[in-house]
């Protein structure tokens, strides 16, 4: 009994980890949309700063 409940706290764990891994890429790829976004709108108009 023991042992299998070492197992689904390691399958637990292992989800958790799976899962954070997920939102930590779901977030990458969402700041890299946003500033490549800001990129191309200031590229296209000129209310943007010129640094």
């Amino acid at each position: 009994m023991l042992q299998c409940q070492q197992q689904l706290d390691g399958a637990a764990a292992d989800a958790r980890a799976m899962v954070s891994a997920a939102k930590a890429r779901a977030g990458a790829t969402a700041t890299l949309a946003v500033q490549s976004v800001l990129q191309e709108s200031r590229k296209g108009h000129g209310w943007a700063p010129k640094w």
